[in-house]
């Protein structure tokens, strides 16, 4: 049997799969349940297969090769549609993504060079670069915000990372003053919880009582709600001077809370451990009339470990409340 027979062959039983589809649609035509989504694309699907069944007949009537060829590559080309698509919406993205990486991150061709030496996570590139501009402290200062943003975004050549951080300091880069922005860049690094980072802008004079006045959030509570190390992050802060009184609006509902109110209603007990002994005030209350004891009794009768918190944090932290009573 040739190639051309078998082709016909199999072009003849999708032909006949196809007929006795529409054939038991006529039989048994669809109630045209459904919303009107549903309906459209039930009759649009409807549609191709008559489409199909027509086309295909017709091909394969043909006493030409090229006819019944064309056939089956018809067949196979709803498959090859979805197997293809994938790849050229890879290919799409990874065009978008080097379209994206060629645009300037600066408009100062200087600074712009460093800022990718920076993303390139290059020390030493960052390092000889500063050499040759005319004013390394000012460039410094403007890279600074960026490096810490490259470095909080993920561990992927984390000491590199760290490293660029440090060459900037070391080229004359200050942290700017919480009051210079609506939100200062290191709230992001407290939030994360990336302890490493964040000690050392703090020891550069980053401040421990930040707010971000746009969504009214102070510092130590975007701490308290990190998703790597919130407890040590927490107690960071609280080493220079974070301020436990100090209150932020998460939710309106809530009204203002203190960062121990927050991490109590959140189950964070290890960053609540911290925060009590540093002298937070467990007594403080939010609209709804609930206090950090509200939250630690509902605990206490059954502890649920939620990820940030286990047994242990819970069974240190009962220590202390218990000796406060």
């Amino acid at each position: 049997m040739t190639l051309f027979n078998i082709i016909t062959i199999f072009n003849w039983i999708v032909i006949a799969v196809l007929g006795i589809l529409l054939l038991l649609e006529k039989l048994n035509p669809s109630k045209g349940g459904g919303d009107a989504a549903g309906r459209g694309m039930g009759q649009a699907i409807l549609y191709l297969v008559h489409i199909a069944f027509v086309v295909l007949l017709i091909l394969n009537v043909l006493p030409y090769h090229w006819a019944h060829y064309t056939a089956t590559a018809l067949v196979f080309s709803p498959l090859f549609f979805f197997r293809i698509t994938p790849v050229i919406n890879r290919i799409r993205a990874f065009n978008r993504m080097r379209a994206e990486d060629a645009k300037p991150i600066y408009e100062d061709k200087a600074l712009d060079k460093i800022a990718r030496a920076i993303r390139d996570c290059n020390p030493e590139k960052v390092k000889k670069l500063l050499e040759n501009v005319p004013d390394k402290t000012a460039a410094a200062n403007e890279l600074l915000g960026y490096a810490v943003a490259e470095a909080n975004m993920n561990d992927y050549k984390k000491a590199e990372k760290l490293q660029n951080i440090r060459i900037l300091f070391d080229a004359g880069a200050v942290v700017d003053p919480a009051d210079r922005f609506d939100a200062p860049y290191y709230m992001a690094v407290a939030s994360s919880g990336n302890v490493e980072i964040l000690r050392m802008l703090l020891e550069r004079g980053a401040d421990a009582n930040a707010r971000n006045s746009n969504l009214s959030t102070t510092i130590l509570q975007e701490a308290a709600d990190a998703w790597k190390e919130p407890e040590a992050t927490v107690r960071l802060l609280l080493e220079h001077g974070a301020n436990t009184e100090a209150t932020h609006i998460y939710d309106n509902k809530y009204g203002p809370e203190t960062a121990l109110l927050h991490a109590a209603r959140m189950g964070r007990w290890g960053v609540c451990l911290a925060l009590i002994e540093h002298g937070a005030d467990v007594h403080f209350t939010n609209l709804r009339e609930k206090s950090f004891h509200t939250y630690y009794k509902v605990a206490k009768r059954g502890f649920n470990p939620n990820g940030y918190s286990t047994k242990e944090d819970f069974a240190k932290l009962e220590k202390v409340v218990d000796s406060m009573s």
